[in-house]
C-alpha cells in the first residue's frame, strides 16, 4: 500500500465510517479484501462504513491497522461543536 499524507478530521461515527470507506476505496479494495486484511467480518465493515454508532473500539483499531492507518488525537479546532 502506498503511504498517504491525507489528514481527515472526524468528529462522529458517520464521518469515521465515510473515512474508512474512502481509504478502502482509494486502495480499490472491496469490503471483502479489508475483511481479510483486518480480521473484521464484511457485514461489520458495511455497518461501520454506514456510520454505526456502537462500533467497538477494538474493531476500529483492526480496521485502521488493515488499512495501514493510525489514530492521532489533538485538541479540537474551532468550529461547530455539533460536527
Amino acid at each position: 500500500m502506498k503511504p498517504t499524507k491525507t489528514k481527515v478530521i472526524i468528529r462522529n461515527a458517520k464521518q469515521l465510517g465515510a473515512a474508512i470507506q474512502r481509504f478502502r476505496s482509494e486502495q480499490k479494495w472491496p469490503q471483502v479484501e479489508l475483511s481479510k486484511r483486518s480480521g473484521v467480518k464484511q457485514p461489520t465493515i458495511s455497518q461501520v462504513e454506514g456510520g454505526a454508532e456502537k462500533t467497538r473500539l477494538a474493531t476500529m483499531f483492526k480496521l485502521l491497522a488493515g488499512l495501514d492507518l493510525e489514530l492521532v488525537i489533538r485538541s479540537r479546532t474551532k468550529g461547530n461543536p455539533e460536527t
